[in-house]
Formats: structure tokens, sequence, C-alpha cells
């Protein structure tokens, strides 16, 4: 979905700066200046393609957070690591572009809940008919990296690699209206791994959940 949009947005803002920039050309320029306008336009619509579709802090055509960006919160002191200790995941399919979504059983029993984009850089990828990226997440053993605002920047894979178990469907549309939804890092305790993921295989709607934050320890 966000090569589709920023495949459209590439292609719409060629065109109208190109139309833009043509039109403010003398009547009688060269073939050269007309290439040269075309060339800008496609400089500035992949400027603007990126900042529309990429979220903040992200590399450039990719939805990884920029490696600068996790180095330079580092040195302020504003990450806070956390060590989680897995035994079973599922995924919940995207429904908006919202990023992977996992429930993963942890140690003591509670069910954590993961979400974001950057996940992608840690999941299995295929190009024509050939796998070029293995899947490295989830894992028995991981060190994720907040910043200071909660939100998790980075991860480490350090134990087995655990396939998900299965992938239900995808959140309803109302849980999104309604803000219902587990955030990334929230941790159930009232309900187990499998009751957790029952209810999503039934697909019922969201709610009733006790969830708390951070879980696992911290370094």
């Amino acid at each position: 979905m966000r090569l589709f949009l920023a495949a459209f947005c590439f292609l719409a803002s060629v065109s109208l700066i190109t139309s833009g920039i043509i039109k403010l050309l003398p009547e009688n320029s060269s073939e050269w200046f007309t290439a040269v306008a075309i060339l800008a336009s496609a400089v500035l619509s992949l400027f603007l393609t990126n900042l529309l579709v990429n979220v903040r802090g992200t590399k450039f055509w990719r939805v990884g957070l920029a490696q600068v960006s996790v180095e330079d919160l580092e040195q302020q002191g504003l990450l806070s690591t956390t060590e989680f200790h897995a035994k079973r995941a599922f995924q919940v399919e995207e429904l908006h572009d919202e990023g992977s979504n996992y429930f993963l059983e942890l140690k003591d029993g509670s069910v954590l809940f993961l979400n974001g984009h950057y996940f992608f850089e840690y999941e299995p990828l295929e190009v024509d008919g050939s796998i070029v990226q293995c899947r490295a997440f989830p894992c028995t053993v991981f060190v994720l990296r907040r910043d200071g605002e909660e939100r998790s920047v980075d991860i480490e894979c350090r134990g087995r690699v655990l396939e998900p178990e299965v992938v239900t469907p995808p959140f309803a549309e109302e849980d999104f209206r309604n803000k219902a939804l587990p955030k990334d890092g929230d941790i159930i305790t009232s309900a187990t791994y499998d009751e957790v993921k029952k209810d999503r295989l039934e697909q019922r709607r969201l709610g009733g959940w006790v969830v708390s934050r951070r879980s696992g320890r911290t370094k």
C-alpha cells in the first residue's frame, strides 16, 4: 500500500511540477531547458514524496528509523532498553498500513503487543520468487529500545527465531475509529496468550483487556 501511494504521489507531483516549470519557460526554449525542467521536477518530486509518504525520522524510501537518529538518541541518553523473553507469537494482518502487528507470549505468561513499520526489516522478503531476507523476528530473546516518548525505535534479535503460529484477520475498522487497539509495547495481563489468539481468530471486537506498560528487564 505504501509503495502504491508513493508511486501515485511521485507521478502526480512530477506531472504538476513539470507542467508548471514548462509554462514559465519562454516559448522558444531549447530542448535542453525542457530536459533540465523535467529532471528538476523529478528530484523535487522524490523529496516531496518521501516527505509525504515516509514517517518522520525514517530512511529515504525505507520504513526503518534512520540509524543516525538512533545514535543521536543514544548519545543523548534518551533511549531506554528492555530485554524480553518470548515463548510463542502470532501475527495480525495489516488493515491500514499500520505496520506489522504481533502478540507474543512472554516467559511470565503475560502477552506483549508490538506494532510498527520497523519490523519489516526483520521479516521475510521475497523478490522475483527468491528469498532475499530471512525472518529474524519474532524470536525467543530480543532487546527493544524506546525513545523518551515511549516509541519503539530499534530492536535487537538475540534468541531463536519464532515463526508466527498463525496470521489472524486484521483488527476491525471500528476498533481503529474508537482507538480501542492496544498500543505498541502494551502488556496484556487479563487474558492468556491462547485467549487473545482465539479472540483474534474469531474476529471479536476488542475491549476488556487490562494492559500495562513496559515489562521485561530494563538495562
